[in-house]
């Protein structure tokens, strides 16, 4: 996702019951596009679909590899990012972020996380 990304798109594209399936599936890791389908449920067709949006807001990477049958097989992976949004008489405002660390995905900045004060942290 690039810094000109649009909050209000990705917004959008989170509304999607189909893309937030797909994001649950990849949350495990890297899955091909007929694995994502078989474990939400839906359509190939609709699979690719979504990835392809998906890819093109930068929540989603795929990387294609040659097996050595010679078949291409792309593989997507969840993109972790941190979205602020602000709701006013304008609409929607805000900002994405990325994550310093890429491979950290409950967290999107780690270091600056603490736990709400009276938790079990404490």
């Amino acid at each position: 996702m690039t810094d000109e990304a649009d909050p209000t798109e990705i917004v959008e594209l989170l509304a999607d019951e189909y893309v937030r399936s797909i994001l649950d599936a990849l949350d495990g890791g890297a899955l091909t596009a007929p694995e994502v389908a078989r474990r939400c449920g839906c359509s190939e067709a609709t699979v690719y679909r979504r990835l392809g949006e998906l890819e093109a807001s930068g929540l989603v990477d795929g990387e294609t590899a040659i097996d050595p049958d010679g078949h291409h097989r792309t593989r997507y992976r969840a993109r972790p990012v941190r979205l602020s949004i602000e709701v006013d008489g304008d609409g929607l405002d805000g900002t994405i972020r990325r994550p310093e660390r890429p491979d950290d995905r409950r967290h999107a900045d780690r270091e600056d996380y603490a736990p709400p004060r009276g938790s079990l942290a404490d």
